[in-house]
C-alpha cells in the first residue's frame, strides 16, 4: 500500500455518496463488502472510506476528511494505530488464519485516537478455509465503533455466511468515456491508451499498469509462445521452460482472456465445445494457484499439452 491520502475515483462517486450518507446519519454498517472486477479501484475506494472514518476533525461535516488532523496525518503515513490491513503475505498465497486471529485483541480494545477502528481485508476470497471461519465468528459479534471493510474481486468465492452479514457495495466496470478521460490526464499517447484499455478489458487501473510498465511487451511475448505452440513450432515442454519462472497468475489471466476471445468468436460459427472445457480448466488452474502451491513448470506443461490438443481438434474440423 502506498502512503498518502486516498479519494474515490470519479466513476465511484454515486456509490461513495450513498455509503457516506449512511455514515452521516449514524447508520454505518459494522461490515461493508466492496465487490467488482479487479483493477476498477476497489482498494482505493476502501482506503478512502477507512481514512474518512478515521478523520477526527470536528470542523467538517461527518463524512469529509480534512487531511490535516492527527488521524489524517497518521493515515497518510500508513501508521494509523486504529487501522489494520489484512492481505496475503505473498502474492500467490492465501490469507492465513493466524492473520485473522492476530486481530482479536484489536477488535476488543478501545480506539487509541478515541474514534473508530477499521479492519480491511483484501481480497477476502483469498482467505484460507480456516481464516474464513475465524472471520465469520468475529463478524457475528460486532464490538462498538469498529468497521470491517472487505474487498472482493470474485464475489462467488466468498461464503454466503460472510456476504449475508455485510452491507454490499458493487463497483462495476466504469463507462469507457470516464476511463479514457481519466487516462488522458496522464502523459500517454491516445492510441496507446486505447490499446491498453482494450487489453485490460475495460479495467482502468490495469490499463494504467500497461501504460506505465513493460506488461504489454510481456503479454505479447506470452502470446507469441502460445502462437508457436499452436502452429507446432515449439513443444509444450519447451514452452513451459520459458514460462515457469514468470508471474504465473498474470500469465493465466492473459491466457483466459485469449481463450475467452476465441470462445466469443465461436459464437458466430460452429461451436467447438473443447474451447469452453479448456477455459474451465484455466479457471480451475487459477483457483489452484491461489489456494495451494502447485509446481509451476508441471502446471504449464499440462496446460500447454492441452493447448496443442485443442489446436489439432480445431484444425481437423
Amino acid at each position: 500500500m502506498r502512503m498518502g491520502l486516498y479519494y474515490p475515483f470519479e466513476w465511484q462517486l454515486n456509490q461513495w455518496e450513498r455509503l457516506l450518507s449512511r455514515y452521516r446519519q449514524g447508520l454505518m454498517p459494522h461490515a461493508v463488502l466492496i465487490s467488482g472486477p479487479e483493477f476498477v479501484g476497489k482498494e482505493n475506494f476502501s482506503l478512502a472510506l477507512a481514512q474518512t472514518i478515521l478523520c477526527v476533525s470536528s470542523e467538517l461535516k461527518v463524512g469529509d476528511k480534512c487531511g490535516q488532523c492527527k488521524g489524517c496525518m497518521l493515515s497518510a503515513t500508513g501508521n494509523h494505530p486504529d487501522f489494520v490491513l489484512i492481505k496475503p503475505e505473498d502474492e500467490n498465497k492465501a490469507i492465513k488464519i493466524s492473520q485473522i486471529r492476530a486481530t482479536s485483541s484489536f477488535v476488543f480494545q478501545s480506539a487509541q485516537q478515541g474514534g473508530w477502528r477499521v479492519i480491511m481485508v483484501c481480497p477476502v476470497e483469498k482467505m484460507s478455509t480456516d481464516a474464513k471461519v475465524a472471520l465469520l465468528k468475529i463478524l457475528e459479534e460486532p464490538q462498538g465503533k469498529i468497521v470491517f471493510v472487505l474487498v472482493s474481486h470474485e464475489l462467488g468465492r466468498v461464503p454466503s455466511t460472510i456476504v449475508s452479514r455485510c452491507h454490499k457495495i458493487t463497483l462495476p466496470l466504469p463507462p469507457e468515456n470516464k476511463v479514457l478521460e481519466w487516462l488522458l490526464k496522464g502523459p500517454y499517447d491516445k492510441n496507446k491508451i486505447k490499446k491498453s484499455l482494450e487489453l485490460a478489458n475495460g479495467r482502468p487501473l490495469l490499463a494504467e499498469k500497461y501504460l506505465t510498465g513493460s506488461m504489454i511487451n510481456q503479454r505479447e511475448e506470452f502470446n507469441a509462445v502460445l502462437d508457436s505452440l499452436w502452429s507446432g513450432q515449439v513443444s509444450p515442454i519447451e514452452a513451459a521452460q520459458k514460462c515457469h519462472q514468470k508471474k504465473t497468475l498474470d500469465l493465466i489471466d492473459w491466457y483466459r482472456f485469449r481463450v475467452h476471445s476465441m470462445a466469443k468468436e465461436q459464437l458466430d460459427g460452429v461451436i467447438c465445445p473443447q474451447i469452453f472445457f479448456f477455459y474451465d480448466k484455466l479457471n480451475n488452474a487459477r483457483n489452484w494457484l491461489i489456494e495451494s502451491n502447485p509446481n509451476p513448470k508441471l502446471l504449464w506443461e499440462e496446460l500447454f499439452f492441452d493447448w496443442v490438443t485443442l489446436s489439432k481438434k480445431i484444425h481437423n474440423r
